[in-house]
């Protein structure tokens, strides 16, 4: 398929209340209904290595706008994360919006509604972690592991691609049978290209089905 112009849909910037939370929901059901509510894809990419090369990729490869949602909070409006997203063509097999998650830092202590919103609609979470920035990779698995905790069955299942060590680290972390059941470990991808990473993704994604 020849690649086509990015097209950029704007940026959305709402204040992370239940209230506005409520525009995000607007928003994607703006553009149809969905068949079931959790045939979302989430990526969270602490190292910005490979998860914007690949919503590009996708943008370009499918001609569909990519979109941007700032989340700020009710104090002093600060940014709390940034959600890129493209939703893609219907066809069978692939998830209706996928999104890449800019954010410092998971606050599980902290209720989000515009993020318990995000949870709510994915089927599979995706960490890419930088096999180079381990103790980076190291600190995210943490967090995730306290949003796990947090959302229960409310949350998605999680598939960490990450080396051997950051494998360590989360079985240190099997103090909940949930926590086991909720997460799934596959090597990291195996060269830096954006094709590789994608097939990464794409295949845990057809492992949920």
């Amino acid at each position: 398929m020849p690649d086509l112009p990015v097209r950029h849909a704007g940026t959305l910037e709402l204040v992370d209340s239940e209230f506005m939370a409520t525009a995000l929901d607007s928003r994607w059901q703006s553009a149809g209904p969905l068949p079931d509510e959790r045939q979302d894809l989430l990526l969270l990419d602490p190292a910005l290595r490979w998860a914007p090369a690949i919503m590009q990729a996708l943008a370009e490869t499918t001609g569909a706008p990519l979109a941007r949602v700032r989340v700020l909070s009710p104090v002093a409006l600060r940014e709390v994360a940034v959600i890129d997203e493209i939703r893609l063509p219907r066809e069978d097999g692939l998830p209706c919006i996928v999104r890449h998650l800019h954010t410092r830092r998971l606050e599980p202590d902290r209720p989000s509604p515009a993020m318990t919103r995000v949870w709510r609609r994915t089927r599979l979470a995706v960490m890419l972690a930088d096999p180079q920035q381990d103790a980076e990779a190291t600190r995210w698995v943490l967090m995730v592991a306290a949003q796990v905790r947090r959302l229960g069955e409310e949350g998605p299942p999680w598939t960490i691609l990450g080396s051997p060590s950051v494998r360590d680290v989360a079985s240190h972390l099997a103090d909940s049978p949930l926590w086991m059941q909720r997460l799934r470990f596959e090597p990291p991808p195996a060269r830096h290209g954006v094709s590789e990473a994608w097939n990464a993704v794409f295949k845990a994604w057809q492992q949920t089905r």
